[in-house]
């Protein structure tokens, strides 16, 4: 079964989230998906941390891999301890428990924001565009890296039916946290 994920968006200091089920990986990392058109809607209020949060964190010791107390906060946003005791026998004993006591406790913060998926609907006309707008740039602030939305959409543009031109979107593709990425080559 393939792994489901959700699109993620997170502010630490003000502790508010958007969190919307992204579904599989290759069906819904494209310019035109609703999840995509969210988070870019999103990044352009302000500068959220994003994630592609894949369910499979949870299961055995996956969690483990996840270093930074950020991570943790994001994938608290869309799960908590009872995913981990769903997928994990003796979960109390494992090495990683303490992470999910953090992704437990993290979990109880949170502010969801309202509306956001209808505001992103509007802002970039989905149903008659078919894709979010790759102008300016994307940056991130973390790692101190941009590249340009309307180079990126010229390189990386392919043609899939009546919907017109596409991309694989870089916000999931650069946050994806469980492997769903390489799926979308299989057509090459």
């Amino acid at each position: 079964m393939d792994q489901v994920f959700h699109a993620v968006a997170y502010d630490i200091k003000t502790k508010t989230r958007f969190t919307m089920d992204a579904g599989t990986f290759h069906a819904n990392c494209y310019s035109y998906s609703s999840a995509v058109c969210a988070m870019h809607y999103l990044l352009r209020q302000k500068p959220y941390r994003i994630m592609w949060g894949g369910g499979n964190v949870t299961i055995n010791s996956n969690i483990q891999h996840f270093a930074r107390e950020e991570d943790l906060m994001g994938i608290s946003t869309y799960t908590n301890l009872e995913s981990f005791e769903l997928n994990n026998e003796n979960l109390h004993k494992e090495v990683f428990y303490d992470k999910v006591q953090r992704i437990e406790e993290y979990s109880k913060g949170w502010i969801s924001l309202k509306g956001v998926l209808s505001k992103a609907l509007k802002y970039f006309n989905l149903k008659k565009t078919q894709s979010v707008r790759y102008s300016g740039y994307l940056v991130n602030h973390t790692k101190n890296l941009s590249i340009c939305l309307p180079s990126y959409l010229k390189e990386s543009a392919f043609y899939y039916g009546s919907r017109g031109l596409g991309c694989i979107d870089l916000v999931p593709a650069l946050t994806e946290t469980g492997g769903g990425f390489a799926r979308d080559f299989f057509e090459g």
